[in-house]
């Protein structure tokens, strides 16, 4: 396959060129000529732009390389394959995907042999592989790898390819399911679910105090209730007991009316007692009397006495005996009085029952009454019965106590019952929050199952993958190794080196260079340094260039084994030494003796010839 011609109209800065190509171009021009926007024509006349979508300059091709004077974007190439020469025409500007038009150039007729994804049908590669192979510029020393066309025609694998694109989409599937379900990153759905059973188990470690202020409150509350009962006994008792007494008081006043109507046919004996103690109380008041005056008479004999002769002996002795009459009369006066006394206990003693009881229900007790035994009746008869003699207001005042006690310890109660209600309904959140939690450690369990298999399935999957491609790789290693000991060797001929030749003897000396280096299924270069396999990213931008250069045209002999494309190098050698680039410049030459070599450069030391 070979470029013979193209003209561009219009693509970035270059304007109405034409250029023709033999087996080996070369474009030296100065910077800002266009070397690279003609090795960007070339790209986009099989592949189309790329990016239209983008808003960065260097990403969009489309934006990057319209013309400034908005006149038409378009420009022709005429290449050669399997003997057939054709046309390709694109106009970029004509709607987001271009205009395509291939023509036969024998016949000038429309061809249909390939369609606008000529660059993927004539190569059999996307526009990603086709950069990593034939088309080198200077970030060729970013190593990028294999990609899945690569690697099927490494293998001429050609007709498995879509098996190999399906590996990428069902290992891109697993990974996408993978990072959902992650266990450690932030967003994965275990993560996620890990967390939030570590909340919920936080939580849960409520539910012992909960039950424990279950428990006490139920002690509280069967305490005070067991005290409500005491004291509802307590009351029940008094109250038995005031209706005890007050019974007997109504009976004994039923038998003192009984009494007073029977008074006129019969004398009753305590009527007797009373004229008694009428006389006695007269008599205390006469001998009271007579006692004062014959005291006072007395006193005043006594007190004449001195100032007398003996004609008032006998009014000393009046006075004497009229002082000891007054004593003897006073004292007769006072025990009479205490006999009337007496006599009025004995009859109250009577009137109650004969045990003179008074009733007290202030134990100090700190307890609560639950039942109420007063009634209206109960209450007219105690009124009646002690309204004289003033126990009614020491019951009312305790049974007013207890009442008092009743409906503290009632309040008490009822706001222990509400605290219990909230605790139990804390606790009942706590159930279901454990049961959901149980739940959920069954749902990470299974999920971190489905998560383990998966991760071994894509293991596994790779592991397959790498072992089938192994088998391809040694063929690529080869011509690498050939390639970078030319590349490397300090001193190399190239008479009758064949790019498909293992490297002769004279470049034996240099073999460590290769050897050191090692390749994974991936296209991916390893150096052995200091007992380590390193990435090239510790590598020099030389070196890597050297590498870059030797993986790809190991790539091109191990894919384009028939008909060898087209090689476009723009400017790769920049970071190149003298001697490693006077040695690439002979390989270079060398390769075009095999493939069409399109070479630009900015700078004449760089030149080929």
């Amino acid at each position: 396959m070979r470029i013979i011609s193209c003209h561009i109209d219009n693509f970035g800065k270059l304007h109405n060129y034409d250029v023709c190509f033999s087996d080996l171009t070369e474009v030296i021009e100065k910077n800002g000529w266009g070397k690279s926007t003609l090795a960007q024509f070339i790209k986009a006349m099989f592949y189309g732009l790329s990016g239209n979508a983008r808003k960065s300059i260097i990403d969009n091709e489309f934006m990057h390389y319209t013309p400034w004077s908005n006149e038409s974007f378009t420009g022709r190439l005429v290449f050669e394959t399997n003997g057939k020469t054709y046309i390709i025409i694109r106009d970029f500007s004509y709607g987001k995907k271009g205009f395509f038009e291939l023509r036969d150039a024998l016949t000038n007729k429309i061809s249909t042999d390939y369609s606008e994804k000529i660059g993927e049908e004539l190569f059999g590669m996307d526009r990603e592989s086709f950069e990593r192979t034939v088309f080198i510029d200077e970030s060729s020393k970013v190593l990028l790898g294999a990609t899945n066309d690569i690697n099927a025609h490494i293998g001429n694998l050609t007709r498995a390819i879509d098996d190999i694109n399906n590996y990428d989409a069902a290992e891109e599937n697993l990974n996408d399911y993978l990072n959902k379900m992650s266990p450690t990153r932030k967003t994965g759905r275990i993560r996620i679910m890990k967390d939030e059973l570590l909340l919920k188990k936080e939580k849960i470690k409520a539910k012992e105090t909960l039950e424990r202020g279950i428990y006490e409150c139920d002690q509280e509350i069967a305490s005070l209730r067991a005290n409500v009962e005491k004291i509802s006994q307590k009351k029940k008792i008094v109250l038995e007991k005031y209706k005890k007494a007050t019974e007997m008081k109504i009976k004994q006043l039923e038998e003192n009316n009984l009494s007073a109507k029977n008074a006129s046919s019969i004398k009753p004996e305590n009527e007797n007692e009373d004229g008694l103690v009428i006389r006695r109380l007269l008599l205390f008041i006469c001998c009271c009397i007579a006692g004062v005056i014959c005291i006072i008479t007395g006193c005043m004999c006594l007190v004449l006495l001195p100032y007398g002769g003996k004609e008032l002996y006998p009014v000393r002795i009046l006075g004497i005996v009229s002082l000891i009459l007054g004593i003897l009369m006073f004292t007769l006066g006072l025990l009479n009085k205490r006999l009337i006394n007496k006599k009025k206990k004995n009859d109250i003693k009577t009137k109650t029952g004969g045990d003179g009881e008074i009733i007290d229900a202030s134990t100090g007790e700190d307890s609560v009454i639950n039942e109420d035994f007063n009634s209206a009746g109960e209450d007219s008869a105690i009124n009646v019965v002690f309204k004289s003699t003033g126990e009614e207001n020491a019951i009312d005042h305790i049974l007013a106590d207890l009442d008092k006690r009743y409906e503290i310890a009632i309040r008490k109660i009822e706001a222990i019952s509400k605290e219990k209600e909230k605790l139990i309904e804390e606790y009942e959140v706590i159930l279901e929050l454990s049961a959901k939690a149980k739940d959920l450690e069954i749902e990470i369990e299974k999920a971190v199952d489905k998560y383990q298999k998966i991760e071994k399935s894509r293991d596994y999957l790779r592991e397959a993958k790498d072992n089938f491609l192994s088998k391809y790789l040694n063929p690529v290693k080869k011509n690498f190794d050939h390639y970078y000991k030319v590349l490397s060797s300090i001193e190399s001929s190239f008479a009758d080196l064949s790019s498909n030749d293992l490297i002769s003897a004279e470049f034996s000396s240099n073999a460590q260079y290769a050897d050191n280096i090692s390749m994974d299924t991936d296209m991916t270069l390893l150096v052995m340094d200091e007992g380590r396999q390193r990435e090239t990213d510790y590598m020099s931008d030389g070196i890597k260039s050297l590498m870059g250069l030797a993986l790809r045209f190991a790539l091109c002999d191990a894919i384009f084994k028939n008909e060898k494309p087209f090689i476009l190098l723009d400017d790769p050698f920049t970071d190149l030494d003298d001697d490693n680039l006077l040695r690439a410049k002979r390989l270079v030459k060398h390769m075009a003796k095999e493939y069409q070599v399109i070479y630009l450069s900015c700078s004449k030391a760089r030149e080929l010839s």
